[in-house]
């Protein structure tokens, strides 16, 4: 059998096409088609926007997938720090990069484990197709608005946590609002520092917004109303960053990376405005470093 939407095989006892993601009714014993996944219409403020794909996994499955993804990091985090402590590796800046991609690699084996079984793993499902928008079908257009929300997200998320951070600073709670101090030696130093931008501003965007967005929300909207799966999903993306000053700002970070996925129905805008926030930290950051106290 061929799904009506992709045209890829589809299994004739399963609920849904694991390639794009669309339910089984939609699949047939037609010719193959070029088309891109059908995506969902959710009413929102009296209009209507796109959201992900119909998803093959559930609020289950998300649990378990929070789980297993969070002992991990646990573990991870664990062998770093005794790694470090006898000096079995002395660079921290390696260290912590290795950490990274083991994580990454983590967030990738659990979303398939959790997400698609022995099904077969779909990007399309995951959110990583074109962005899509009721009111236009123009590609072009719609990566013209696509970019715009996403910049605008940017922008918004960067404007609150300096807020936040100045607020925090003029109430005097330094420790216990503001994020804590970034070690020097976690950087790479010299022509070496593109691995700070590789690790930090795109293998980690692409992996948590596999994770927080493309798995975690999408699941959760197949039970929950959308805003309260954009609600949960950026406070489960804010927990994992552990530290407490850092809690709020990243809670909003997630909420609007939620809502602009649920907006555009693509992980690739979202994939950007987190890229280029990441980008810009590391930035500012080692600019600091080198200019020195």
């Amino acid at each position: 059998m061929r799904c009506a939407n992709c045209g890829q095989d589809s299994d004739g006892s399963a609920s849904f096409c694991y390639h794009c993601g669309n339910p089984r009714s939609a699949a047939s014993s037609i010719s193959p088609v070029a088309a891109e996944p059908n995506w969902e219409t959710f009413e929102v403020d009296g209009g209507s926007s796109p959201g992900p794909a119909q998803v093959p996994w559930g609020v289950p499955q998300v649990f378990w997938g929070i789980g297993l993804v969070f002992l991990i990091f646990m573990v991870i985090s664990g062998a770093i720090f005794f790694l470090q402590e006898l000096e079995i590796i002395a660079s921290i800046a390696l260290l912590s990069s290795i950490g990274t991609h083991l994580l990454g690699v983590t967030i990738i084996l659990v979303i398939w484990k959790f997400g698609f079984g022995s099904r077969g793993f779909s990007l399309a499902t995951l959110g990583l197709v074109n962005p899509k928008f009721s009111f236009t079908k123009s590609q072009a257009l719609s990566w013209f608005i696509a970019g715009v929300l996403a910049t605008l997200v940017l922008f918004a998320s960067l404007f609150f946590t300096a807020g936040y951070a100045w607020l925090g600073e003029k109430a005097g709670l330094h420790e216990l609002l503001l994020p804590p101090e970034i070690p020097q030696d976690i950087f790479f130093e010299g022509i070496a520092g593109i691995f700070n931008y590789e690790g930090i501003a795109v293998w980690t965007p692409i992996t948590e917004e596999l994770l927080f967005r493309g798995f975690i929300f999408a699941g959760l909207a197949t039970r929950l109303k959308p805003a309260w799966a954009i609600i949960i999903s950026g406070g489960v993306f804010s927990l994992f960053h552990v530290f407490p000053g850092v809690l709020i700002p990243i809670f909003v970070t997630g909420v609007l990376l939620a809502w602009l996925y649920h907006r555009t129905g693509s992980l690739w805008p979202c994939i950007a405005a987190h890229a280029g926030q990441n980008a810009m930290a590391i930035t500012v950051t080692m600019l600091g470093l080198q200019a020195g106290p």
